[in-house]
């Protein structure tokens, strides 16, 4: 089991279709955007802005990292890659 320390991260994704937002989440962690962007693995896409974010305190959040892509599995493997990242960084912080 994976533990993440100290802040937690809510990731916000917007997805869009010929120049038009299709659909767009926020306050998501990290496996229920990934598992809402496999229920929404069928949307014809042209780009997903990802957006991830400190759980800071009412409305204080602080961005941490964004990126585009093109495709759901693209933004699933960006999210997978930098949380992964982002937990290794805070067991490094723990140990010293």
């Amino acid at each position: 089991m994976v533990k993440i320390i100290k802040n937690k991260h809510i990731l916000e994704f917007q997805i869009y279709n010929k120049g038009k937002q299709i659909s767009k989440r926020s306050n998501l962690y990290w496996s229920d955007a990934f598992e809402l962007l496999e229920v929404k693995k069928h949307l014809e896409v042209d780009s997903i802005d990802i957006q991830i974010y400190t759980d800071g305190f009412k409305g204080d959040e602080m961005p941490i990292d964004e990126t585009t892509v093109k495709t759901i599995p693209e933004a699933q493997n960006w999210i997978n890659f930098t949380m992964g990242e982002l937990i290794k960084k805070g067991n490094e912080k723990e140990k010293s």
